[in-house]
């Protein structure tokens, strides 16, 4: 699974925006129950419906490592 933010941090133009990779597995999710515990109102940005939305699914992901890039810093770290 892998995250990356949009570029220009800072108000920098062109530098480029922070990138997470987590590797591991996962697990999918279609609780209600579980919906309603971590919902929070800034997802009806893409679920309008909110934990009613059809389709919705969470993922678990039970992350081995992860690597984190922010323009010329970088890491991993390991659970």
């Amino acid at each position: 699974m892998s995250f990356q933010g949009s570029g220009g941090v800072m108000g920098l133009v062109g530098k480029p925006g922070a990138m997470v990779h987590v590797q591991g597995h996962a697990s999918l999710i279609d609780v209600r129950a579980t919906f309603e515990e971590h919902w929070v109102p800034e997802l009806e940005y893409w679920s309008k419906e909110g934990i009613d939305t059809p389709g919705m699914i969470m993922i678990h992901v039970h992350a081995d490592r992860s690597h984190y890039w922010d323009g010329m810093e970088a890491g991993e770290v390991r659970p």
